[in-house]
């Protein structure tokens, strides 16, 4: 019996951890709408719209100088309305979602022109992707402040903690995964 009820309190967890038909059908349109998006933060924020295109523009270019950003409606701000000492993101909408891959190439390109100012671009995320990246994150800062030799490696977007491999020693690192049942 106490089998029985283990396996009810699982199934239950699991089937609330899952998507329903409509919650999946939702997060997937939502995410289309959001493919052709990237959003720039810590960029100087204004009051008027027309003063936020002029800067959105010059970082575009320094990352990829044939991408151009429709004036009318290529780029707003997000949040509440402007406050002086605070910098709300801002939204770019391009062409496609080509033009969004060159630009996130180009990303540590920002760090160059940026300077003091630490702005860094990202896609514009649904919250279950920005829930998901968030704990990937926690789980990689974890892991490396318990001492663990890992990276962050971008797959399609997708962000996964990866175990360094050991280098230059190549009888170690074969002695490594025979050990740990890699092999």
């Amino acid at each position: 019996m106490n089998d029985i009820n283990l396996s009810l309190k699982s199934a239950t967890t699991r089937a609330s951890d899952t998507f329903t038909f409509d919650e999946f059908m939702f997060e997937v349109e939502e995410r289309r709408r959001r493919e052709n998006n990237l959003v720039i933060f810590n960029l100087e924020d204004t009051n008027s719209r027309d003063n936020d295109i002029k800067p959105a523009k010059e970082v575009i270019h320094v990352l990829n100088p044939s991408i151009n950003i429709p004036s009318e409606t290529g780029c707003h701000r997000l949040g509440r309305e402007y406050l002086p000492d605070k910098r709300r993101p801002l939204k770019i909408t391009v062409a496609s979602l080509d033009e969004i891959k060159a630009i996130m190439r180009n990303a540590r390109k920002l760090k160059q022109f940026a300077g003091e100012s630490k702005i860094f671009i990202s896609r514009n995320l649904t919250p279950r992707e920005l829930d998901a990246k968030n704990r990937v994150l926690s789980d990689f800062r974890a892991r490396r402040d318990k001492g663990e030799n890992v990276f962050l490696k971008y797959s399609f977007g997708i962000p996964k903690v990866m175990q360094k491999k050991l280098e230059n020693y190549p009888t170690a690192t074969i002695n490594y995964y025979y050990q740990n049942g890699e092999v």
